[in-house]
């Protein structure tokens, strides 16, 4: 019985090292796809050369890949809930400020597009489009917006 147990936890064990070599050679060969996307590397860079005074980060999970690729490089700050981010509007003005965003598609929790557009023209103001960050299959995966006034 204990050779049984040996060649089945072998066989497991050679099936799960086929399984992720499997996997890795996807994603080089993908560059992954939406939350996973390599896309990240040349949104980072684009951060690190912006020269912002702040990037602001409206859905979940951008601050923490973000701050490891820029190693703590750009100034990260997340507003994850348009009633927050609505009161900051009222409060604070966001002069030389990035707005991060996912395409709705690959969103599952902050601010949504529609919620920021509303909040901004009720402030008089509207989201400029900086930039679009495309992921190898021509996808669009992240938006980069400024604010203006209307």
């Amino acid at each position: 019985v204990p050779m049984a147990l040996i060649s089945l936890f072998v066989v497991s064990l050679i099936g799960q090292l086929l399984l992720t070599q499997d996997v890795i050679r996807r994603i080089r060969l993908t560059g992954g796809r939406g939350v996973w996307s390599d896309a990240v590397y040349a949104l980072a860079s684009y951060l690190e050369e912006s020269r912002s005074d702040r990037i602001v980060c409206l859905n979940w999970e951008f601050r923490r890949p973000l701050f490891t690729l820029t190693q703590g490089g750009v100034p990260l700050e997340e507003i994850q809930d348009a009633d927050t981010l609505q009161k900051r509007m009222k409060e604070e003005k966001f002069q030389n400020t990035l707005f991060l965003m996912y395409e709705p598609r690959y969103s599952w929790y902050g601010v949504s597009f529609d919620a920021f557009e509303n909040i901004l023209r009720e402030n008089r103001q509207k989201p400029i489009l900086e930039r679009v960050f495309r992921q190898k299959d021509g996808d669009s995966v992240y938006s980069l917006f400024r604010i203006q006034p209307e």
